[in-house]
């Protein structure tokens, strides 16, 4: 099984390509600044899934997320 991160995850385009990619069989990372809107996302999918609360536009951000995402799917 293939593990993937999809920034933007909470709505739109990022919402359904979460869609498509569970209903391939991928594990999912879901990366979004709305929490309620990536545990929906997760709860619809029905695939293994990580939330990252973050907004990729800040620089500060960062990315040590990776590595938890990782550890947490592979």
């Amino acid at each position: 099984m293939k593990h993937v991160v999809i920034t933007g995850a909470s709505a739109g385009i990022g919402a359904g390509i979460a869609r498509e990619l569970a209903r391939a069989g991928a594990s999912l990372t879901l990366v979004a600044r709305r929490r309620d809107q990536l545990e929906k996302v997760a709860a619809e999918v029905g695939v293994p899934c990580h939330l990252v609360t973050a907004d990729l536009a800040d620089p500060e951000a960062g990315f040590d997320w990776l590595t938890e995402a990782e550890a947490a799917l592979g």
